[in-house]
């Protein structure tokens, strides 16, 4: 046991609400995320669990919604982890042109094996209703994964990330979130949150995150949001608000 460092979970009904990384151990007197890293799938057969993510040759798409679209507020923070992120890796910024055709064109012309997207989102228990808010509307989940699918027959996408999302409040089956319906999109894994969580903590926690796997080509993807998760809680440890509900769905290597 004193070697095990990354905990898988196979959440099921209400126990996928659970923000396990807050969970409490009084006699070490530390956090859950302070002990282990910690993966969420939806059942260990849907992974791909032999396959590590290997950091040659990345290719990865960015896309940020900083201004305000229809009854959607601004987010000033959304192109902060961008801006971050490519001081570490060379990658297309769509933010400019966050549109859906844009999208759809960039995965249509090279294969990308990260994607990641800062902006406003739901998902609800319909797939139908769940979107991410592009500036030309809502590209719903049956877009994006018509764009993976495509894209799945070069190379598949390794990871998919979500910033300024949310998901249906109290619903056990929404907890997953749009990383949730990622995975099921055929990308290896997916990064997001069980709630919505302040712009500037996730542009914090997600540009140290991508920084974590510049850094270390041999760190799992599920260490690197463990350090991440830790650093920010050096920031709010009294407030796992900020820190605790990003979850690693899928591939954790």
């Amino acid at each position: 046991a004193h070697n095990v460092d990354t905990l898988i979970i196979v959440p099921d009904s209400m126990l996928r609400t659970i923000p396990f990384a807050a969970l409490y151990d009084e006699v070490a007197d530390k956090f859950l995320i302070e002990q282990f890293a910690l993966a969420i799938t939806p059942g260990l057969t849907l992974t791909y669990a032999t396959e590590k993510f290997r950091r040659d040759n990345i290719t990865m798409l960015m896309a940020g919604l900083s201004k305000a679209v229809g009854n959607f507020s601004e987010l000033p923070h959304a192109l902060d982890a961008i801006e971050a992120i490519e001081k570490g890796w060379i990658c297309p910024n769509l933010s400019e042109g966050f549109l859906k055709n844009n999208v759809a064109n960039a995965f249509e012309t090279k294969p990308y094996k990260i994607a990641y997207f800062s902006t406003h989102g739901k998902f609800e228990n319909n797939p139908k209703d769940s979107f991410l808010l592009t500036y030309d509307g809502r590209l719903g989940m049956n877009d994006l994964k018509g764009f993976v699918s495509f894209h799945q027959f070069r190379t598949p996408v390794e990871l998919l990330t979500f910033g300024a999302c949310e998901t249906a409040a109290g619903n056990e089956l929404a907890a997953l979130g749009l990383a949730g319906v990622a995975v099921k999109t055929g990308a290896k894994s997916a990064v997001g949150t069980l709630w919505k969580v302040p712009e500037k903590s996730t542009a914090q926690l997600m540009a140290r995150f991508f920084c974590e796997l510049c850094d270390d080509p041999t760190l799992s993807k599920a260490k690197a949001l463990q350090n991440a998760q830790e650093w920010l809680l050096d920031e709010y440890r009294a407030y796992p608000f900020h820190w605790a509900p990003f979850l690693l769905i899928g591939n954790w290597f």
